[in-house]
């Protein structure tokens, strides 16, 4: 097939291709164009209007490479330019470059040769010129640049290298700790780009990096990581572009990027081009063991990624790319995915992946063996593995052009979902899953989440399907493969395994065997009752009997323990039947049997009391005690009961009572208490091991002491006192909250939420888990005595034994909202997979004798009476809730110089004790202070009596305005409006993304001072004074215009205006939407002056423009107006007057960084004016100029107690109308009319604010436009004014009124 012919357009380097008729018309749905943000070409679909990923490079690659091999072997061939003649040939001492070309040509073949060298160490040499390196004979070695013993070198000019043998000859080299750095060109033809020295040279490990452009031709490299016996680091930001090899023969060959020895290093933040025959982008020879391949988000490698080396880590950050990878037979990989790099993998290459690690990122690839193998996979939370394809069939029919119905996961392959879902063909996979095969190994892992498939298939080969971290799998049907020796495994830990179709247990060739086939790991498996219970076949005697049941074979294939949800139609059993089932499944009663929909109805004589129910799965039900005070309730099988009831107990004064259960008890608690009918005295409760609640579930221990031998937490459980004698455990999603929790040696383990005011009992805190500590209660012996010495409280301290937080993701914290508090305070600061979170906004005390709190993992015991936090920990303390004499750790404080300490809640000057007491011997100890306000710095000092006080001052240099930092410092001293303060620190936050705040945290952005400014005048910010000023000239119109009229009589005028002046108040301004009417009455007096009064009411809305965060203000108005008016003597002047008086009702919304500026202000408008009139031309029409006078006064509340002044307004209008009079038909008179009014400004045109004096109005000018109609004692008229100023000022109003003479 021949290329006849390539349009190219500067504009948009649009393509176009013209193939052999019937091939493809690429021309009619894809172009070429060149793509700035990325500078690249990118394949654009002309149907879709959308760029193309690097997928369409593989539609498109078999129709046009080999098309465009040929152009690009010539635009290749045109990189290369031969040397000038009048290039010197000689080296320049001390890289004195005199000369603009240079040419190094030698015939050297003992050792090799640079043209110019560096070896100074820590020093940069920098080549800006032209230079020609050529090896002339087959042996010849020649370098251009070299560096060595630590110096860089760094060329930003052009070198042309080549050679009769391509890798000894190259460009630029380093060795021994040195750096040479490609930020110009680099020509290389049949030759390589860049090296790295041998040992020989030095062992030091040395970097080539490419941050211009290499181009290769013909035999060659771009980049070369082979130093034996060297750690060498390649770095490419640039980019690297192979050409069309040469010469075909097999050993010819050409790379981006070739390694050639072990544990190298090469990182792609550039472009790599390498798609002729014969290349490769990065290839890794198989001697390269243990090679690092790190790919970056600006990564875009085209072309085949060769693998023929062990232990070759790919690592791909945030790179987004399709990519063609190859490795080896026999050789693997290992891919690690991360921040949202979205890989897809080419099909058809084979290749093998060892490991697999995706981390809040995606892959895309093939898991069929001709495509890709993928050993073991983890797809972590927030990651999404795309298998592109389904790879198999139920009905096992081979045939390749069969569709696929189901997803195989074989071949040894492992797939682990840590909270993530599995994905086919770009969506949560819901279809039929087969795990391993009768011949092969396949193990998925689902940890956490929902899932559900159509079908689950698990085969043999100890193939297995775990479930784990509490997920929840429903399956349409059920078919496990079973033999011995092969037999696959469903493993359901902690989880609940839900199946609602056929289970099926297949024997392989006829060997039977049952073990572990369903193993239950404290897990539900869910399935229908038939399948474990069918009935026995009656004798014809025995026909009426009710039928007898008898178990179906498969509770063989049962292990482990946990619970047998049995479902069917409802039905209802006696205790005595679900013994039977019991018995029938698991004699041993690991395994609990519950049937769902059935109805537990006792017969005559059957109790719940332990004997009877023990072993068995209750959970709704309550059990019945003995009549004893002690044995109570003896299980001597693990058992599960809601609560139980002791109302058969005889002796009504017991002040305790004991189960003694043997086993196991777990109380299920179903939202109520556990102990019913408790005597009135009873106030222990003494249990053997103890289980509160199963998962979901709650409850209240309704005893005033629980005392248990191992209790376990598994539910949401209130109790009063709470004391264990073996270790005990709370678990993850579990919560107890307790007064006091006790135990003498023991340990209780924290996956869940312990809420606890004391703790006498050793207690960790795991990873996820939570302690929360309420406040100190007062000692009971000074509660009597507080009224008479209320100066000198004691306090009960909550940590009187050892709590230990040092597991990465655990939290201690003083607030039951915690949790959020200390996220949304620490921010990224905080990392769960390395940190431990304190959280503080109330004392802690520890008790000096035998309590201690450690945080995080501090190098050493610190003893009793102390608060030791480590430099892992992060600590957040609400400043909010601390003053002057309140203190953080009323204990001896250790605190790492490295563990941030984040002040939180600063929103004004603050002082508070520390610690009562610092491990530090220093005057000023080293404590990382960090406060969120940006306002604010925060400082620690020791008092004499050895306590640490932290206070802050205010940071004079948040902005470059000083008067605006008196301002801000002013409304933060703690005796202002504590509104005002939340509203800056919300803008202060440095947590907060939202560009206030620099990214130092230690002044505001030019956004961020604009964000204070609009809120400290919030009622000019959000138009509240402009709208009472525009909604006071709108009546003051209506007013003036009615008293021109010659007739009088009762009148209503409608109007509506939009007014927008977006830059009133310098880099912001306000828009306003204002209607209202007005209903009035006027009449002529025998002077001959009419003379009336109005009353109006409206509404406006106004919207802040060009703000950092928007404002807006919703207002009603109302108000009286009188006027009057006459004609001087019988002239054609007349002189008016009006007054009018205005309340204004304004609610101001704005939500500024987060925070509320929601507040409601009154305002008030009195305004007066004087006008004259004049009939200048009378005849087919009128023309009129007028003048006037007007004194308005505005008036509003003060917001939050930031003052706005008052505005006395002094305009002086002054204008012309021309109107004209006909009749369109009998009866009926018509009035255009327009007016041009020039509105200067003589008073105040702005108002003082805490920022000083804000422009507010300006100048206007009008023109408006009108029409009146008249007929008998009925008028109508319509008019739209526009007005426009500085600062884009634009006004519109529009006016309907309508009138009757009397």
């Amino acid at each position: 097939m021949k290329l006849r012919y390539a349009q190219f357009s500067q504009e948009n380097l649009r393509i176009r291709f013209f193939f052999p008729k019937g091939i493809i018309d690429m021309n009619s749905t894809f172009k070429v164009v060149f793509n700035k943000a990325r500078g690249a070409l990118m394949v654009v679909n002309e149907v879709t209007s959308s760029v193309q990923g690097k997928g369409t490079k593989t539609v498109v690659a078999a129709a046009v490479a080999t098309m465009l091999a040929g152009v690009a072997g010539s635009t290749m061939a045109a990189e290369w330019v031969e040397a000038p003649k009048d290039a010197a040939t000689s080296a320049p001492a001390d890289w004195k470059l005199d000369k603009n070309a240079y040419h190094f040509s030698t015939k050297n073949t003992e050792a090799p040769g640079a043209f110019l060298g560096a070896s100074e160490k820590d020093k940069t040499f920098t080549f800006d010129k032209s230079l020609w390196v050529n090896g002339v004979e087959q042996d010849t070695r020649a370098t251009g640049l070299w560096a060595a013993n630590g110096s860089t070198i760094k060329n930003t000019g052009k070198i042309y290298v080549t050679g009769k043998t391509s890798w000894q000859n190259h460009a630029m080299g380093a060795a021994d700790g040195a750096k040479a750095i490609n930020a110009g060109t680099i020509v290389a033809k049949n030759a390589y780009g860049m090296f790295i020295g041998t040992s020989e040279n030095g062992t030091k490990t040395p970097t080539i990096q490419n941050d211009g452009r290499i181009v290769v031709e013909g035999q060659g490299a771009g980049f070369e990581l082979g130093g034996a016996g060297v750690k060498g680091i390649g770095i490419n930001n640039g980019t690297i572009t192979v050409g069309e090899v040469f010469d075909k023969a097999e050993d010819k060959w050409a790379h981006g990027v070739l390694i050639n020895v072990a544990n190298q290093t090469f990182t792609n933040n550039g472009t790599i081009n390498a798609t002729a025959e014969g290349t490769s982008a990065i290839e890794v020879k198989d001697d390269a063991n243990n090679t690092a391949l790190k790919f970056g988000a600006k990564s875009d490698v085209n072309g085949l990624v060769h693998l023929a080396a062990g232990n070759t880590t790919l690592t791909f950050d945030g790179t987004v790319d399709t990519m063609k990878i190859k490795t080896e037979n026999g050789v693997t990989a290992l891919l690690d995915l991360q921040n949202k790099a979205n890989l897809t993998l080419e099909d058809g290459l084979k290749s093998t992946y060892e490991t697999v690690t995706l981390d809040d990122s995606r892959l895309n690839a093939s898991i069929r063996g001709d495509d890709n193998t993928f050993k073991t996979v983890t797809v972590n939370e927030g990651s999404i593995f795309n298998i592109t394809k389904l790879n198999s069939r139920v009905d096992l029919k081979s045939d390749a052009d069969l569709p696929k119905d189901q997803l195989l996961i074989a071949r040894d392959q492992s797939f682990t979902y840590d909270h993530a879902q599995m994905h086919v063909a770009g969506k949560v996979f819901t279809g039929n899953l087969k795990v391993g095969t009768l011949d092969q190994k396949g193990t998925v892992t689902l940890k956490g989440g929902e899932h559900n498939f159509s079908k689950l298939t698990v085969g043999a080969k100890e193939s297995a399907f775990n479930l784990g971290e509490k997920a929840v799998v429903t399956v349409g049907g059920l078919h496990l493969y079973h033999g011995e020796g092969t037999a696959g495994k469903v493993v359901v830990n902690d989880s609940t395994l839900i199946n609602t179709g056929a289970l099926t247990f297949e024997p392989i060739a006829d060997k039977y065997t049952a073990a572990g086939t369903l193993k239950l790991e404290n897990g539900t498996f869910q399935t229908a009752a038939t399948d474990f219970f069918k009935k026995k076949e009656a004798a014809a005697a025995e026909a009426a009997a009710q039928p007898e049941y008898e178990a179906t074979g498969n509770q063989a294939f049962l292990a482990g323990n946990g619970t047998l949800n049995l479902t069917s139609k409802a039905f209802e059993y006696s205790l005595a039947d679900l013994n039977a089932a019991q018995n029938l499944i698991d004699n041993n009663r690991s395994i609990k049997v519950v049937f769902t929909n059935g109805t537990l109805t006792l017969k005559e004589g059957e109790t719940l009391d332990a004997k009877s129910i023990s072993g068995l799965n209750l959970a709704g039900h309550t059990g019945v005690s003995s009549a004893e005070t002690t044995g109570t309730f003896a299980v001597h099988q693990t058992t599960t009961i809601g609560a139980i009831d002791f109302n058969a107990v005889k002796d009504k004064e017991a002040k305790g009572i004991t189960l003694d259960n043997a086993a196991a008890l777990t109380l299920a608690g179903n939202g109520g208490d556990v102990f019913k009918n408790l005597g009135a005295k009873v106030t222990t409760v003494t249990t053997g091991d103890l289980v509160l609640g199963t998962a979901g579930n709650s409850g209240n221990v309704n005893v005033e002491n629980l005392a248990a031998n191992t209790l376990t937490v598994v539910g949401a459980f209130d109790a009063e006192n709470v004391s264990f004698t073996a270790d005990s455990s709370i678990k993850e999603g579990a919560l107890l909250d307790v007064a006091k929790l006790t135990s003498e040696q023991n340990k209780m383990a924290v996956a869940g939420t312990l809420v606890a005011d004391v703790i006498d009992a050793n207690v960790t805190v795991d990873e996820s888990g939570v302690l929360v500590l309420g406040e100190r209660q007062l000692a009971p012996t000074k509660r009597a005595l507080l009224a008479a010495t209320p100066a000198a409280p004691e306090f009960v301290d909550q940590i009187q034994k050892v709590v230990t937080a040092n597991n990465a993701g655990a939290l201690v914290t003083t607030n039951m909202q915690g949790q959020a508090l200390f996220a949304a305070a620490a921010g990224d600061r905080f990392d769960a997979e390395k940190n431990v979170g304190l959280y503080v906004d109330h004392t802690i005390g520890v008790d000096d004798t035998t309590g201690k709190l450690i945080v995080g993992n501090p190098i050493d015991d610190k003893g009793n009476g102390t608060v030791a936090i480590a430099k892992d920990a992060v600590v957040v303390i609400d400043t909010k809730k601390f003053g002057a004499e309140d203190t953080v750790f009323d204990a001896k404080l250790y605190l790492s110089g490295d563990a941030p300490v984040i002040l939180s809640g600063l929103t004004t000057n603050t002082s508070f004790i520390l610690a009562t007491e610092t491990g530090s011997g220093d005057a000023k100890p080293g404590i990382n202070l960090i406060d969120n306000n940006v306002f604010f710095k925060g400082d620690l000092n020791k008092a004499e009596n050895g306590s640490l006080i932290v206070s802050t001052v205010f940071n004079d240099k948040v902005t470059d305005d000083a008067e605006l930092n008196d301002v801000i410092k002013t409304q933060l001293d703690g005796s202002h409006n504590q509104k005002n303060a939340d509203v800056l620190a919300a803008i202060a936050d440095t947590t907060k993304k939202a560009g206030l705040v620099n990214k130092e945290g230690t002044a505001l952005t030019d956004k961020g001072v604009q964000a204070v400014e609009e809120y400290l005048v919030a009622p000019l910010t959000a138009g509240a004074l402009n709208l009472a000023y525009d909604a006071t000239a709108q009546v003051n119109a209506v007013v003036e215009n009615r008293v021109l009229e010659k007739a009088d009589g009762v009148w209503a005028d409608v109007f509506y205006a939009s007014n927008k002046d977006s830059e009133r108040y310098g880099d912001f301004g306000y828009s306003a939407d204002i209607t209202g009417g007005t209903l009035g009455v006027d009449t002529t007096v025998s002077c001959g002056a009419k003379i009336g009064a109005a009353f109006t009411i409206g509404q406006g809305d106004a919207d802040s423009e060009g703000t950092v965060h928007g404002y807006s203000t919703d207002a009603d108005f109302y108000g009286i107006s009188l006027y009057a008016g006459r004609n001087v003597a019988d002239t054609s002047l007349r002189i008016s007057g009006n007054l009018s008086y205005l309340m204004f009702e304004n609610d101001i919304k704005g939500s500024v960084a987060g925070a509320s500026a929601d507040e409601s202000l009154d305002g008030k408008a009195f305004t007066a004016g004087l006008r004259a009139d004049w009939t200048a031309y009378e005849g087919a029409f009128t023309v009129a100029p007028h003048a006037g006078l007007r004194y308005t006064f505005l008036e509003m509340d003060d917001y939050r107690d930031l003052e706005i002044g008052d505005m006395n307004v002094v305009e002086m209008p002054f204008g012309v109308k021309v109107s004209g009079a006909f009749e369109p038909a009998a009866g009926w008179t018509l009035q255009p009319s327009v007016d041009f009014t020039v509105v200067p400004q003589l008073g105040d045109k702005d108002v003082d604010t805490v920022l000083g004096s804000v422009d507010v109005i300006d100048n206007l000018y009008n023109t408006e436009l009108g029409v009146e109609a008249a007929t008998g004692n009925f008028s109508f008229g319509l008019s739209y004014k526009y007005g426009f100023g500085k600062e884009d000022r634009k006004n519109q109003s529009l006016n309907l009124n309508a009138r009757y003479m009397f």
